[in-house]
């Protein structure tokens, strides 16, 4: 597996799990229970989030890590 793939995987797998918990912990707060992690509704935001953050956000963020990069070398 490239750098590149690492890094995306990395950083979007560490934005969807945060943003899934972020956005059913206030879910849980406004109901009172803790059900909505159990709901298969939290599993479908949780795979769509960490998509989402590996392929949009983690190449977003490579492309900035590249773009430092060339500037420091030059």
């Amino acid at each position: 597996m490239s750098e590149r793939w690492k890094f995306q995987l990395l950083s979007g797998m560490k934005f969807g799990v945060f943003m899934t918990l972020f956005m059913t912990g206030f879910t849980c707060l406004t109901e009172g229970s803790f059900a909505p992690f159990f709901r298969f509704s939290f599993l479908y935001m949780l795979a769509v989030l960490v998509a989402a953050g590996v392929f949009v956000k983690g190449y977003y963020d490579w492309r900035e890590l590249q773009r430092r990069r060339n500037k420091l070398s030059k």
